[in-house]
C-alpha cells in the first residue's frame, strides 16, 4: 500500500498491510476467491479509478514502424491496469471510508482508495463526477487536475494487489520469478501456470512496466510525494 505519512504509514508496499489497511478501517479481507493468482492480469478502472489512475505519466511510442517513431507521443487515458499479481488473499469489501480504483466481480477491489472520514468520499466522488467529461477526454495529466481538488479531499492511502514494485529488472527476474517458483514449490499453483506466469511476462514487459510505473507515479503526485 502507499500511504502518508501523517496516517501513520510505513510508506512501501506488503500483501499483508494491504488487507490490514482494509481491516483497520473495518472492511473485510479473505482468501481468493478463485484462488492463488500468479502472472499478469488487467482489471477495468472504475470511474474513480480513471480520474486517480487512469492519465498517463509515460510517453510511448504508438507504432514502432511509423515514420513519427522517433516521436515521443501521449496515451490516451487507459481504461484498464495491467500488472503483475502473486497473491493468495484478497480485499472482500472495503469501509465506508474506501472505494474501489480497479477490479471485476469475482474480484472487485484490487486496486483501492482510503480517505480521512465519509464527508471527504462523498465530497471527492461529487467532483469528479462534475469534472468527468472534461478529464477523461482531455488526456491531462494528474497534476492538472489535482489542482482542482483541496488535499482534504484526496486520498492518503492508495493500496494494489498488484505488484507494481515487480517492474524493475531486479524485480522481476529475480523476485517476481522467485515468489512464482514459490508458489509452485508449495503447490498453490500448478507447473504449467508457472511457467505461462513467467514467459507471459517476458512478452508483456513494455506494456506491464508503462502500466506499474503511471499507476505508481500517480499516487505519488495524489499523496503529494511527486511533481510534474
Amino acid at each position: 500500500s502507499i500511504q502518508n505519512d501523517d496516517q501513520n504509514s510505513s510508506g512501501n508496499d506488503s500483501c499483508r498491510q494491504k488487507e490490514s489497511t482494509a481491516q483497520n478501517e473495518r472492511g473485510l479481507a479473505s482468501k481468493c476467491s478463485i484462488g492463488p493468482v500468479a502472472g499478469r492480469k488487467s482489471f477495468q478502472l472504475t470511474v474513480e479509478g480513471k480520474f486517480l489512475l487512469g492519465s498517463t505519466t509515460t510517453s510511448y511510442h504508438p507504432d514502432k514502424n511509423s515514420h513519427q517513431n522517433n516521436k515521443q507521443t501521449t496515451r490516451p487515458p487507459r481504461e484498464c491496469l495491467e500488472m503483475l499479481y502473486t497473491r493468495g488473499d484478497m480485499v472482500q469489501s472495503l469501509p465506508l471510508v474506501g472505494i474501489t480504483l480497479c477490479g471485476n466481480r469475482e474480484l472487485p477491489n484490487e486496486a483501492c482508495a482510503y480517505f480521512k472520514s465519509e464527508e471527504n468520499v462523498l465530497q471527492f466522488q461529487n467532483h469528479i463526477m462534475q469534472q468527468h467529461s472534461n478529464s477523461f477526454s482531455s488526456g491531462e495529466t494528474v497534476t492538472s487536475w489535482k489542482q482542482t481538488l483541496d488535499n482534504t479531499v484526496l486520498p492518503y492511502a492508495i493500496t494494489f494487489q498488484a505488484h507494481p514494485e515487480y517492474m524493475t529488472p531486479i524485480g522481476c527476474k529475480v523476485n517476481y520469478v522467485n515468489t512464482v517458483m514459490a508458489m509452485e514449490k508449495h503447490g498453490a499453483i500448478s507447473q504449467e501456470t508457472s511457467k505461462v506466469a513467467c514467459e507471459d511476462t517476458n512478452l508483456h514487459y513494455n506494456a506491464l512496466s508503462c502500466d506499474s510505473l503511471d499507476a505508481t507515479v500517480s499516487a505519488g503526485v495524489i499523496l503529494g510525494w511527486f511533481r510534474q
